[in-house]
């Protein structure tokens, strides 16, 4: 029963795709549980390197809000440009390209 279940999953259009905000509150919660810093590509340009201090997850909503602090501006080189300890950045993921967790320490 269990195998025809996961394949059911995965073969049969009437159970759909995996909602993709599932997706979006596994990275989120990852991130902040097991101290990871998000590396934040954003469709504008910047590159944000930062610890995802807050989030939203809201399963009626595309879309969802988070907040990086502290975070730096950085290049592709992950060289920080600036440091933005002293704030934060308000991203929503309709801006972004990409969210790379890389390990770290909680600040």
């Amino acid at each position: 029963l269990l195998i025809f279940w996961h394949w059911s999953q995965r073969k049969l259009p009437i159970f759909g795709e995996p909602d993709p905000l599932n997706i979006w509150f596994k990275i989120a919660d990852l991130a902040a549980r097991e101290e990871k810093w998000a590396l934040v590509r954003v469709k504008e340009g910047p590159i944000y390197l930062g610890w995802i201090k807050e989030f939203s997850y809201d399963p009626a909503q595309e879309n969802q809000d988070f907040y990086l602090s502290p975070v730096h501006l950085v290049d592709n080189n992950l060289t920080s440009l600036r440091n933005l300890e002293e704030g934060g950045v308000y991203l929503n993921t309709r801006d972004v390209i990409s969210i790379e967790l890389l390990p770290g320490r909680a600040p």
